[in-house]
């Protein structure tokens, strides 16, 4: 089969930084759903016992009297002469100016390409078209719109040929760069430094050579030739050189036919570039290499075991660098067999979370996470769902608290249900329903949706958190003992996903301002919509405003990137022309008077998981307690845009929650105790790692990896040094030691040699014989696995999980509308639908004994 690695998003691409929308080529009956919109007002009793109906009513009496009086608030804007049907979009502009450039492009009968470019300068309520600044030059579509992460104002419009214009003032000027030569055109995003270096870009091109600028595309030079694919360095895995680092996966089967590729199978070289050193001279850290990651401190690359490897199902290992490639680890992970898909979810806090698919490609097996050095792993979560198609991940960071994440859990029975951890995965549970429920199931939770549900037809979006405002999550689901194809409502939570509440019924997009000073929600029941709701008191009271008298085909609603803004912007189409529209409302009209300290109270992130504890560990976690100001439930007020939570920091005692689930043990979701994982049979493994040996000897708990607690409990088992068995035992993972002879002339002497050599061959062959037993049965071989797209080749345990009625769009690129072929390059599935950010800090001496 053919196979391929989905790792974690490891380098930073302008496109990443770009909002799209599609015109639907479907009719308008076709676009309407059948789901009825029923979103009302919820009702809930809040503690203090007054009645939400009429908390409620008072904001609206005191604080909403315009909108009531018919005062607008919405700037509407139409692009009247513009019939593209692709729009591409990104801020050019941070800290509230309210930039932003847009393009629309369309590929007619497979012949050539039209495009138009516009600018605001106001959130989008006034647009200037400014083709004319860029000689009126046609914008692809794929990748046409670029910014840069470190520096908003630098944008970049990628011309069908080799042409760059580059604006450094959000679109004010624009200045024409030629990235590449004039017989070539840029194949890929733009790779920008992953770290702040505004100016230092890769640009790969369509015959596979990488180039690089170091002054924002001025000017440029070439690196290497035949490039499947480039990654620049970060600081942290190269601290002595940092910035100047380009890692490269090269070699000639880049230009092989594709004929070919199941004859013998593609592999590379992956070589270390110093952009101080002559150009083309780089260092080779490994070859035989199918695919290479980075992020943080942590290189990782996927390598053929074999020399000459015979096919593409060939035995392959994956490898581990914390020091820029100057040593490898094979990563050691248990009960792996041949025929498990892996996917490296993140590498970017300090560990590696990775998931193993279960034997036979079956699209959900073990969610493991490492040590900080990447090499040793512990059971996080079995029956974790990865289906091996359409590239889709439930597993979810919740950015707005520290610690926790969402997963989506395979039960016995086929069905799905989703699971929560508070303390970066060494815990999971079901998430708990709100108090008011009204399930009759044996087991009732709160089931959430995600990119899964959403791929197989269910109407929903993503959860929704962002760092500044701590605490809350917004979610799709419902209540129940599994997740299933129902209308999904809109819950909610405050305090990170101990509780939650039922917000709005049906399901909406949503978008989160302030800070968490206000929400705005639009019902997606029905495509066509005319209304909004908002909340300024965390989801408890929502207030609708009509933005428009004429219903509009919605596609997203934005706010600036960071959800720190007041202002929204909701985009649209014309139902009868299909005309591009949008509608930007700044709710610093609507909330108008500023915070002060009086409605700021103080919160405690994490005191739900161990309230019934003492009081010296309420709200502790992973070692440190975190005390927050924020927004009162009942201010009416605005944070404004630079507005910063405060928190306050305290240490905490060891408990046993500052422990999880040793090597070769797991924790049973629901269970405190971590039990030896029956996989597993040997007793323990040894591992070479960097020139001395550590044997694994466990108590089944380990000090979770970050965790940062003093004194207390302790339930770190003891290191035993097995240096002395490790040499000889060359090459296991990077290791190797050189013996020099010495000579002699005395017959007695050699013949002492010779019987101790005897000896030791014995000895040696004995201890290695038993060594290559151990290894056969706990070899770690990863196979990689085609996320596949079709209905025939759904997983048969869960493909009526959920639904039979898929909805897939699959846009075509640039290049497939308008006829153009390139030499093969390198595919990558990564997941860029959200960043997903793990933590843990630990050694891996804690796992190594």
């Amino acid at each position: 089969m053919v196979c391929i690695v989905v790792g974690a998003v490891d380098s930073v691409m302008g496109s990443e930084h770009v909002v799209r929308f599609t015109i639907s080529a479907n009719s308008d009956l076709d676009a309407l759903s059948s789901i009825a919109d029923t979103a009302v007002k919820s009702r809930w009793k809040r503690e203090a016992g007054l009645d939400l109906k009429q908390k409620c009513q008072k904001q609206e009496e005191k604080h909403l009297t315009e909108m009531k009086n018919g005062k607008r608030y919405e700037t509407k804007h139409i692009f009247t002469n513009e019939t593209h049907y692709n729009l591409a979009l990104a801020w050019a502009s941070d800290n509230d100016k309210g930039t932003l450039i847009v393009v629309t492009s369309e590929v007619v009968m497979m012949m050539f390409a039209m495009s138009s470019v516009y600018r605001s300068t106001d959130y989008g309520k006034n647009w200037e078209k400014i083709d004319n600044k860029i000689e009126n030059a046609k914008i692809r579509k794929d990748n046409g719109l670029q910014r840069n992460p470190h520096f908003a104002e630098k944008v970049y419009l990628v011309t069908h040929k080799e042409l760059i214009y580059v604006t450094e003032d959000g679109g004010e000027t624009f200045s024409k760069r030629k990235a590449v030569n004039s017989d070539e055109i840029i194949a890929e995003p733009l790779i920008f430094h992953s770290n702040n270096y505004i100016d230092k870009i890769l640009i790969v091109s369509n015959n596979r050579k990488l180039y690089v600028t170091t002054d924002n595309l001025k000017n440029y030079r070439l690196i290497n030739s035949d490039v499947a694919a480039a990654r620049w360095g970060t600081d942290e895995s190269d601290p002595d050189n940092k910035g100047n680092v380009v890692y490269v996966m090269m070699g000639s089967d880049i230009h092989r036919h594709p004929f070919f590729s199941g004859i013998r199978p593609s592999m590379y070289n992956l070589v270390k570039v110093d952009l101080n050193a002559e150009a083309g001279k780089g260092t080779t850290l490994l070859k035989r290499v199918l695919t290479f990651g980075i992020q943080g401190k942590f290189l990782y690359a996927s390598i053929f075991k074999d020399e000459h490897p015979s096919n593409t199902a060939s035995e392959r290992l994956m490898m581990v660098s914390t020091d820029g490639g100057k040593h490898w680890s094979e990563a050691q992970l248990p009960t792996l067999t041949e025929d498990r898909f892996y996917s490296v979810l993140d590498m970017t806090e300090g560990l590696i979370f990775m998931h193993v698919d279960n034997p036979g490609d079956t699209g959900h097996g073990t969610l493991y996470t490492s040590a900080s050095l990447g090499v040793v792993y512990a059971t996080s979560l079995e029956h974790h769902l990865y289906p091996n198609y359409g590239s889709v991940t439930d597993f979810y960071k919740v950015v707005s608290m520290r610690g926790t994440y969402l997963a989506s859990q395979l039960n016995n029975d086929k069905s799905i249900h989703t699971v929560i951890s508070f303390n970066r995965g060494a815990d999971w549970n079901p998430v708990k329903p709100p108090s008011d429920h009204s399930c009759t199931a044996n087991k009732c939770y709160l089931q959430i949706h995600n990119y899964y549900s959403i791929s197989r037809g269910v109407k929903a979006r993503p959860p929704l958190s962002v760092e500044s405002a701590v605490g809350l999550i917004l979610v799709h689901g419902h209540v129940g003992d599994a997740l299933h194809t129902t209308p999904p409502d809109v819950y909610i939570t405050i305090d990170g996903g101990y509780t939650w509440r039922k917000t709005l019924d049906g399901p909406h997009a949503y978008q989160i301002g302030d800070s968490g000073g206000f929400i705005v929600a639009i019902p997606i029941s029905d495509t066509l919509v005319d209304t909004l709701k908002f909340s300024t008191d965390w989801g408890l009271c929502w207030h609708e405003y009509k933005f428009t008298n004429e219903t509009v085909i919605f596609t997203g609603a934005l706010t600036e990137p960071g959800s720190m803004s007041m202002t929204i912007s909701i985009w649209a189409y014309t139902k009868k022309d299909r005309k591009w529209v949008v509608f930007v409302i700044d709710f610093a009209e609507i909330i108008k008077q500023p915070c002060d300290n009086s409605q700021y109270v103080s919160w405690i992130s994490h005191s739900e998981m161990r309230k019934e504890e003492n009081k010296d560990v309420d709200g502790c976690l992973l070692g440190k307690k975190e005390i927050f100001t924020r927004l009162s439930v009942d201010a009416w007020c605005r944070n404004e845009y630079n507005h910063k939570t405060s928190k306050d920091i305290h240490i905490c005692q060891c408990t046993r929650e500052d422990y999880e689930c040793d090597y070769t043990y797991y924790r049973p979701v629901g269970s405190d105790r971590c039990q030896r994982d029956p996989d597993f049979h040997g007793k323990e493994i040894d591992v070479c790692f960097l020139g001395h040996e550590e044997k694994i000897i466990t108590k089944g708990y380990r000090k979770i990896p970050g965790d940062i607690c003093t004194g207390g409990v302790d339930l770190n088992g003891k290191i035993v040094n097995l240096t002395a068995h490790c040499s000889g035992n060359k090459g296991f993972v990077g290791y190797e030691e050189t013996v020099k002879p010495h000579g002699g002339n005395s017959n007695l002497i050699i013949a002492i040699i010779v019987i101790i050599v005897i000896i030791l061959v014995v000895t040696m062959s004995s201890y290695f014989g038993y060594k290559i037993y151990l290894l056969r049965k706990h070899k770690v071989v990863y196979r990689y696995s085609l996320l596949k797209s079709g209905d025939n080749d759904y997983d048969n345990e869960f493909e009526h999980a959920l639904t039979q009625n898929p909805t897939v769009y699959e846009d075509s690129t640039d290049e497939e509308e308008l006829g153009v072929t390139h030499p093969k390059r390198q595919t990558s599935t990564q997941h860029t639908k959200h960043k997903v950010k793990s933590y843990h800090d630990d050694s891996d001496v804690d796992m190594l004994e």
